[in-house]
Order: structure tokens, then C-alpha cells, then sequence
């Protein structure tokens, strides 16, 4: 496994550090992607096939106890569907119910569950206890939380259910922070040859301590992925250990689940970075050495691969089995010059090739020009509900020439600004949380330029959108994400989680194109270089005002 730091690729995508993986920054720090009510489309669970889940828990928190949340994902907390967030609160114990210690405060909940497997989450304010936990119909638990000791313990006929996933998340963990911190660069003697960089490397490394190691992008870095692809023994992956020396404690059946999730989450990790960075990058640089070793590597592995996906096929799907058999059909696209449709119909079947083709499209959403023709392709491949249901509904959500769904935005000075106050002239709003480079990137390279030489003949504004739920790190962060000649709002990302939902803005930047009546003309402006972008931008405009062209889009290129 990888420790990255933070990193950002040519492309309009913010890539943020994590424990284990360089992935697409799905929102600002502290975001909760959470299902709140108000928008037509995030339904709640279906009574008719809700199951109880019972928790009860105790918990002892030496600071002020905040408001005890629990998240429940149905698919998984990369997917907004269906997510429910309940907010518990918390009793004193009396005697005769056996919490004697006056410390303790104690909450329960009947959780309704209309899937097979969902995720659970608990947090104490934003702070989380437990997060991703595995939860089936018919589970019951009991949780201590003594955040004085920091100790968290399980009971009740689903304890060891509990401890089991407790017990791997430590176990990676521990993995996690025993390894060292791998730094991707393009030229690491370049890097070590700035300043005192490698001195200061050397010195560190005669410590006791974390280590960082420097991996030069290409085969270097393709290697290392290649080799986590080849492990001998699934024994090695973080976590198995732990989960097979628990594996009599917990039934047959949950023991496959936690398999296939443990599994599948490191294998689809592995193949995403493989296809991302080791193939990817190796052919924005035209590294011909790099992309000639993936072509010959990833053959035998993808084969070796697609006998593990379906001896590790449950009756359940888990997020990880799904990852790995994604992140698969999307290497084997590439490796054999085929669609990821059509790997996914090719290879799968049910309610897992619905699930495949469904996350892909809502994923590739927001980069496509025409998502409803996008979606119009796609649907009438998925047979099962919810997920066409969702497809078809998701449509509505994209039309274009419509308005915008209502909103409210703070500025600087503490206005209230809506939707309809940006009618008059055509408008890009771009949506950016701060601290993501890429965002960064797309303003001064792209939105900028494009402001400067042509705002005046034809127009058009700026509207800085910041998502960040602190509104001192917005305002402190303008100068670098924006501009303070421009239109500069907040929009917390806590509060109008819904809002950004609907319009599936979840990496950022985002920018959208609206035309001189508030109205739709792209939800996602994209373009791999500035004349791209320009170019769609003009045309954009172009079209909606054909009846009286701007001269600038007859005299430019």
C-alpha cells in the first residue's frame, strides 16, 4: 500500500493525499456527504423492504459532547444515493438500567435498512468514531465510546461482527503508518538537487521515525503498482491476517462479505493507480518505455485478476468487490482497445453489470457535453431498479436551457445573493474549495485568461463560488483560487450538500455556463487545453445567440 502526498496532474482534477491512494478530491475538508431532504430524486429507503438495525450505545467524552451523528449508505458513501443522516441524542443512565458511572451518557436507534449491505458511520460533531462499517438486516450492537481513554468496544449478538472490521481497519492502519511515504515526482534527481533537499533526506533517514521515498514517474513508479498486482499471497494485503484470525468468531457468511470487501478494496486501489498514473501519465509524456512495459505486464495480471473477481462473487455486493471489478473492466478497456460498456456487458451479468454501468455513467456525468444523449446510450443497458429508475431521473437533472435550481450564496460583504441575480449577461460560475491546486490551476490558466481577453467584447462575468465550510479559510484563500475584481461567494458545502448533489458537483473545479437569462448552457465546461475551452465557450454562446452573434465569434479563432 501507498502513502501520496498531496499531488495535481495536468487536467482540471484536484488529486488530495490520502493514507492509501491518490484519488479525485471528492469535496473540502470537513465536507459531510450526507442525504438531507428538499430536492426531487434523493428518496428515502423504501418502507415496504426496510429492516431494523439496533444500536445502542454508551459514551464517555471528557470535552462538551456534541451532537452524536450516524450516516447510513446504502451503496456505499461514494454514491448520494439513498444516504441518510439521523442525529441521535443522549440520555443519563438510571439504576436500574445498569449505567451506574454519572459520566456516561447513552443514545439507540432502530435504523431502517433496505439493502442487504449498507455502510454505517458514526460521529461525535464532525469528529469521526467509526466510519464504513458493514451493517445487514437484522444486526444489533452495542458500542462504548470512552474518548477519555480513547477506547471504543463492542457488544451485543452482532460485537464481534463489529470488533472483526474494528480490528482490519487497525490493522491497516498500522500498515499504513509502518511504511513509508511515497513521493511521485517526474524528475526525482531534479527534486534532490533543489536547495538542500537531498541532505536534508539523508539526515531524516538516519533517524527513528517515518521515511519518505522518492519514486520517479514511469517504470519506477509503473513497477511499484505491476508488483502490488503480483503480490504471492493474498496474506500480505493489510488487514487479511486480522480478518481470518477473527474468522471463526463471526458467521460464514459475514466472514465473505469482510473477504470481499478487503479484497476487492485493495485490488481496485492497485488497478485504479496502475490505469491512472502508471498508464496515464506515461502517455501525456509520450513515454514510450512506460507504456510499452504496461502493455506487456498488464495481459497475464488482468487474466490471473478475473479468476479472483469471481471466486471472490457473494450474494451481497460490497463496495470493494464492485471497485475491483470496475477498476478491472476499466484497465482491460484500454488494454484491449475495447468500451467499458462493452467489457462490463461482455464479462458481467445481473445486478453487478447494472451497478458497474450505473456508478460509470453518474462518475462521467459532469465531463460529458451531452449528458442526456450520454444517458440516452446508457439506459437502455441497465435492466434493474433502482438503478434505471435513477439513470431516468438523473436525466431531468441535466437538462439544459432551464434554470437553475434555487440557491443562495453569501458574498464578501455579507450579501445574499440568488440564482437570478446573475441574469443579464452570460455567466461562469465556478465552483472550487480551497487548498485544491487543481482548482487553482484551472483559474489562473484557464478562466482568467479567458476573462481577460474577452470579457469586455463580449461580456460576460465571473462568479467565484468557494465551497468551503469555513468562511475565514475562503476569504484568506481568494487572492490564490480568485480574484477580488470578481464576483467572490461562499456556498457551504454542509449546508447545501442537496444542492451540489443534484448537479452531481463533487470534484472540483466545476464550472458551469449560464446565458443572459440565468438560463443552462453547459453543466460542466471542460477543455484539455485553453483553446479548447475557449473555443467551447464561444460556441457555446454562439449557439444560444445566433439570432445576433457577438462579433467576436466571426473574427476569432
Amino acid at each position: 500500500m501507498k502513502n501520496y502526498l498531496l499531488t495535481c496532474f495536468l487536467g482540471l482534477v484536484c488529486l488530495v493525499g490520502s493514507a492509501q491512494t491518490v484519488k479525485v478530491a471528492d469535496s473540502p475538508p470537513g465536507t459531510d456527504l450526507v442525504y438531507q431532504p428538499g430536492f426531487h430524486g434523493q428518496e428515502s429507503v423504501s418502507s415496504s423492504a426496510q429492516q431494523e438495525v439496533l444500536i445502542y450505545g454508551e459514551i464517555i467524552n471528557p470535552d462538551s459532547l456534541g451532537p452524536i451523528i450516524i450516516k447510513i449508505a446504502p451503496y456505499g458513501f461514494d454514491n448520494t444515493i439513498d444516504v441518510q443522516h439521523i442525529d441521535l441524542s443522549t440520555t443519563h443512565g438510571k439504576f436500574f438500567d445498569g449505567v451506574l458511572d454519572p459520566r456516561v451518557r447513552k443514545f439507540s436507534a432502530a435504523l431502517p435498512l433496505g439493502s442487504e449491505v449498507a455502510y454505517f458511520s458514526l460521529l461525535v460533531q464532525d469528529r469521526p468514531v467509526l466510519e464504513n462499517f458493514m451493517i445487514t438486516p437484522g444486526d444489533s450492537v452495542k458500542i462504548s465510546i470512552d474518548l477519555q481513554r480513547f477506547q471504543v468496544v463492542f457488544g451485543g449478538s452482532s460485537g464481534n461482527w463489529f470488533e472483526t472490521q474494528y480490528e482490519i481497519v487497525r490493522a491497516q492502519k498500522q500498515h499504513l503508518f509502518d511504511q513509508p511515504r511515497y513521493l511521485y515526482e517526474r524528475d526525482k534527481e531534479a527534486l534532490l538537487n533543489q536547495g538542500t533537499n537531498r541532505s536534508q533526506l539523508e539526515e531524516a533517514n538516519q533517524q527513528f521515525g517515518a521515511r519518505l521515498e522518492i519514486v520517479e514517474q514511469g517504470i519506477d513508479g509503473l513497477q511499484r503498482d505491476v508488483d502490488l498486482l503480483q503480490m504471492e499471497s493474498l496474506q500480505a494485503i493489510p488487514g487479511y491476517k486480522a480478518l481470518n484470525w477473527r474468522k471463526n468468531l463471526i458467521p460464514e457468511s459475514k466472514y465473505e462479505l469482510l473477504k470481499s470487501q478487503l479484497i476487492g478494496t485493495y485490488y481496485g486501489t492497485s488497478l485504479n493507480s496502475v490505469r491512472r498514473y502508471g498508464y496515464g501519465l506515461a502517455r501525456i509524456r509520450g513515454d514510450s518505455l512506460a507504456m510499452e512495459k504496461f502493455f506487456h505486464e498488464m495481459p497475464a495480471i488482468l487474466s490471473n485478476l478475473h479468476g479472483l473477481i469471481a471466486d471472490l462473487a457473494t450474494t451481497k455486493l460490497t463496495n470493494g468487490y464492485l471497485q475491483f471489478a470496475s477498476q478491472w473492466a476499466r484497465t482491460m478497456s484500454i488494454v484491449e482497445y475495447n468500451p467499458f460498456q462493452s467489457i462490463v456487458q461482455e464479462e458481467f451479468e445481473g445486478e453487478l453489470r447494472d451497478r458497474l454501468l450505473f456508478d460509470y455513467t453518474v462518475e462521467r456525468l459532469n465531463r460529458e457535453k451531452n449528458p442526456q444523449a450520454f444517458l440516452e446510450d446508457i439506459i437502455p443497458h441497465i435492466q434493474s431498479n433502482p438503478w434505471k429508475r435513477h439513470l431516468l431521473e438523473l436525466s431531468s437533472r441535466f437538462e439544459l436551457h432551464v434554470r437553475l435550481q434555487p440557491v443562495t450564496l453569501t458574498s464578501l460583504s455579507g450579501e445574499l445573493l440568488q440564482e437570478d441575480d446573475f441574469r443579464g449577461s452570460p455567466t461562469l460560475i465556478y465552483f472550487y474549495f480551497s487548498s485544491c491546486a487543481a482548482s487553482e490551476g484551472i483559474f489562473k490558466n484557464y478562466l482568467w485568461p479567458l476573462y481577460e481577453e474577452l470579457a469586455d467584447e463580449v461580456g460576460f462575468k465571473i462568479v467565484a463560488v468557494s465551497v468551503d465550510n469555513d468562511p475565514q479559510l475562503w476569504k484568506a484563500s481568494i487572492d490564490t483560487y480568485s480574484d477580488r475584481s470578481l464576483i467572490n461567494a461562499n456556498l457551504p458545502s454542509k449546508k447545501w450538500r442537496s444542492w451540489l448533489d443534484y448537479y452531481l458537483i463533487s470534484a472540483y473545479p466545476r464550472v458551469i455556463l449560464l446565458d443572459a437569462q440565468g438560463k443552462i448552457l453547459s453543466l460542466s465546461m471542460n477543455g484539455i487545453k485553453y483553446a479548447e475551452f475557449r473555443a467551447r465557450f464561444l460556441s457555446l454562446l454562439q449557439q444560444e445567440e445566433a439570432h445576433e452573434p457577438f462579433s467576436i465569434l466571426t473574427t476569432k479563432n
